[in-house]
């Protein structure tokens, strides 16, 4: 049954017809008047091709392989108009609206469901006519229809210590088609969730602190019947008989905040004065970090919305339409309009002027029409556009009670020698209310993602230079386990992603800069940082100094330039960052002092290595990255990095292998697209040459998923830590009950129950991160389990209840495996 309206109360509301399409968002009943939906064809049913071998001694044929080809929609309509200006316009709307590629097309009667189409205009239209019939086609190339809704569901299991399998998922999928889920990982990440209310001080040293803990050789996605996606090494070696890398610097930027030079104990920190190998620059300007999306941190609407239908005025017909609607703001909003007068039935003379007249609650514009000095004939028709600027609330998603209204002033002018006073009343429009526009929604915190990149100014011009700021880390004097072999890295990688490219505002083609990292060494490096004799190590350098898409790529080995090289810097090149992502960059050092670089999609995306035998003994002291613009030039649109991390390695190139996968990380495999990303980056080369892509999929029925992940021995440990503001207390009164009155360790909602312990009284209080790793555990006399930390701190077993937790939870921790967790989501694919 359909909805019924009642159009007595809502004035100008339509009832839209049962196969009406939404196309991109936008019903064409609701754009455009005088338009409907009649009917539609192609929707119901789906041909299969079939490729057979003929050519055999058997009767029939053999079938090589089936497929489902493109499909096409049919939609027929119907256009209404009262004049031929009116029709004229009207199908100008039409076309626009269907002038789109690959957008959601979603029929009245199928609201769940949308297929993806390119609309397709060659309606045979019968000329001379404003009420006619026709067609128009949507091609889709993906000839299925999909769910609106995404499937997200639960595992069932968490963990079968018979098979290994961690997580499992039993799926009931309605659809009539195989569809190819997307596979995340998240792998251990003590914060929780990355969101703005853990933002100021977690996730920035979360990954230092963890060190190896976390860390994984792989994971694995498995159905019931033996197909396997697979990601990682699971060949690494547990044990190589030299230290495990010392990661000495860990960051991400990912969050709003998350970098701040001023606070106390930042190790990436803004030098009044840095190093640089650009031939003339000077440090200045300062860091933050900055949304990590490309356009306005809003919703913006810019379709037409018809403000006001046509409608009579004095010898004349008016339409007013809203083209666009910006500018949003906390309590602000922009409206561009445009007004169209039609169908003029008496001249207006000189001397005679219209004015405009919008009012929107306590805000007023007028606007000038038609000027004095012009003279307009009758026949005509003129149209005219301006912008008004109204209040709207943040929570407002709609504009209503707007009036618009025309006013005709009759002055005189000059016709010849003779002074003369128009007359008439023609172009006047009486107050009229108009129809309700969508406004965007207002969002506080639009993004996710940040990074690090230069504030708003760069620092003072300076003719010819560049100008910007720096950040530096220094290997530090004290404070290092003890598997560390003095200042400095002889042999390390250095790891981080980032976006550097002009983007895709007006005039980019002008935009100049330069992003720098390096390496820094030299004979030795004092206890307040200074280094003897200082030298590049390894360093890149990315700059663009004129005007163009071009830039340079350098990169150095041993203070000595070894490639120089002009790349595209636009952003839809996505050589050093794209809208798909960061690139993925590093430099490494091995013991033979060989320098490799990998920077994102240069070089096709492979490394490229340069030996120096002169660097073999040389050491890392320190890393800066620098961002800078040119001279008086727009500033790149993208300079800037959202994750950092040096490891020291010790041993040879056989022992240096790592997991591919490190906590507080993220592993995202769309199945569909056959694509794999870490942390937002392409990373293809983590799957397995034997992956079963095309047979790995959800069918009609019920599926069963499973997942595995593998850690080496020395990553195997457990971690205790605070207890979250997003976990409620869970105490006896979540624990079941047997059938023999055992009380079992499983929360009503699938849970596991926590289990809380609290500093032993009689423990040192050194350490207040509130994140430990677990060296062992003992029961105790009085029967309580105590864990012991490698900070050397014992934490022993309490119960309490949530009273008493909800007085102070940070009181209280909770220890816990540090395992990924995995997640499926999919939709429903449908012949």
């Amino acid at each position: 049954m359909y909805e019924f309206i009642d159009t007595a109360e809502s004035a100008g509301a339509r009832v839209l017809p049962a196969e009406a399409v939404s196309i991109n968002g936008t019903f064409l009943e609701d754009l455009i008047d005088g338009y409907r939906t009649l009917y539609t064809s192609g929707r119901e049913s789906l041909g299969k091709e079939f490729s057979s071998y003929d050519d055999t001694g058997a009767d029939g044929s053999l079938t090589r392989r089936t497929r489902f080809p493109a499909r096409t929609i049919t939609v027929g309509f119907q256009l209404l108009a009262d004049s031929p200006d009116a029709f004229r316009e009207a199908f100008n709307t039409m076309n626009a609206a269907l002038n789109v590629e690959n957008v959601w097309c979603i029929f009245n009667d199928e609201p769940d469901k949308f297929f993806v189409g390119s609309p397709i205009m060659n309606a045979e239209i019968e000329p001379g006519r404003c009420a006619v019939k026709g067609e128009y086609q949507i091609y889709c190339a993906d000839p299925f229809k999909y769910s609106v809704d995404l499937q997200i569901p639960r595992p069932v299991m968490e963990e079968d210590p018979e098979t290994g399998l961690y997580q499992t998922f039993v799926i009931s999928y309605d659809g009539t088609y195989p569809a190819y889920p997307q596979y995340t990982a998240k792998f251990y990440n003590p914060d929780g969730e990355t969101d703005e209310d853990n933002a100021e001080d977690t996730q920035t040293e979360t990954a230092k602190l963890l060190g190896d803990a976390g860390a994984c050789k792989f994971v694995a996605f498995m159905d019931d019947e033996n197909h396997v996606l697979q990601f990682g090494n699971p060949d690494l070696e547990d044990s190589s008989g030299v230290p495990d890398p010392l990661t000495l610097t860990s960051r991400s930027f990912e969050k709003n905040g998350s970098y701040d030079p001023g606070k106390n104990g930042e190790e990436w920190v803004s030098p009044a004065t840095g190093t640089s190998l650009l031939s003339k620059y000077r440090q200045q300007g300062s860091l933050g970090t900055g949304p990590a999306i490309y356009g306005a941190p809003q919703t913006t609407i810019e379709k037409n919305q018809s403000l006001l239908g046509i409608t009579s005025g004095t010898d004349c017909k008016y339409k007013a339409t809203i083209t666009r609607v910006t500018g949003r703001t906390a309590s602000k909003v922009k409206l561009d309009i445009e007004v169209k007068l039609s169908s003029l039935k008496e001249t207006i003379t000189k001397g005679a002027s219209l004015t405009i007249e919008v009012t929107c609650g306590d805000t007023k514009t007028a606007k000038v029409f038609k000027k004095t000095s012009s003279t307009w004939k009758k026949k005509t028709s003129h149209t005219y556009n301006f912008s008004m600027t109204v209040n709207a609330a943040s929570d407002q998603k709609e504009l209503s009670g707007i009036k618009i209204k025309v006013v005709r002033q009759n002055g005189s002018y000059k016709s010849g020698k003779k002074t003369k006073k128009a007359s008439g009343s023609a172009g006047k429009l009486p107050s009229k209310t108009c129809n309700v526009i969508e406004i965007p929604y207002y969002v506080d915190v639009p993004v996710d993602k940040y990074y690090v990149r230069p504030s708003e100014d760069y620092g003072n011009v300076v003719a010819g230079a560049f100008t910007g700021p720096a950040m530096t880390w220094t290997y530090p004097a004290s404070g290092l386990p003890a598997t560390d072999d003095g200042i400095g890295a002889a042999t390390f990688e250095l790891t981080w992603n980032m976006l550097c490219c002009i983007g895709k505002t007006t005039n980019e083609t002008l935009q100049m800069g330069a992003f720098e990292c390096l390496v820094l060494t030299g004979d030795s490096m004092n206890a307040n940082g200074v280094i003897t004799n200082q030298n590049v190590l390894a360093g890149v350098q990315i700059s663009k100094t004129s005007v163009g898409t071009k830039g340079r790529v350098q990169l150095y080995v041993g203070g000595v330039r070894r490639e120089d090289l002009q790349v595209d810097l636009t952003w839809n090149k996505g050589l050093l960052g794209s809208k798909n992502g960061f690139a993925s960059c590093s430099i490494t050092k091995d013991t033979s002092g060989n320098v490799t670089f990998k920077l994102g999609n240069l070089f096709s995306g492979k490394a490229k290595s340069y030996a120096d035998i002169s660097i073999k003994n040389r050491r890392a002291f320190k890393v800066v990255f620098g961002f800078y613009r040119y001279a008086a030039q727009p500033a790149f649109d993208w300079n800037g990095i959202n994750r950092v991390m040096l490891k020291k390695l010790y041993g040879g190139a056989a022992a240096l292998e790592k997991e591919p996968f490190s906590a507080t990380q993220t592993l995202i495999v769309d199945s569909a697209a056959n694509t794999v990303t870490l942390d937002g980056v392409p990373r293809p080369e983590l799957g397995a040459l034997g992956n079963d892509w095309e047979q790995m999929c959800l069918r009609p029925g019920v599926n069963e998923i499973s997942t595995a992940y593998a850690q080496r021995p020395a990553s195997a440990v457990q971690v205790i830590r605070h207890c979250r503001e997003d976990e409620p207390f869970q105490g006896v009164s979540a624990y079941d009950v047997d059938d023999t009155g055992g009380s079992l360790d499983v929360a009503a909602d699938g849970r596991d129950v926590r289990i809380y312990f609290i500093l032993d009284a009689s423990s040192p209080q050194t350490d207040t991160q509130g994140l430990y790793i677990v060296s062992g555990s003992t029961d105790g006399a009085d029967g309580k389990k105590r864990i012991q930390t490698k900070t050397g701190q014992t934490f022993v077993e309490t119960t309490l209840t949530a009273d008493i937790y909800d007085a102070n939870p940070a009181a209280y921790l909770v220890v816990e495996d540090p395992v990924p967790q995995f997640e499926i989501s999919y939709r429903e694919v449908y012949l």
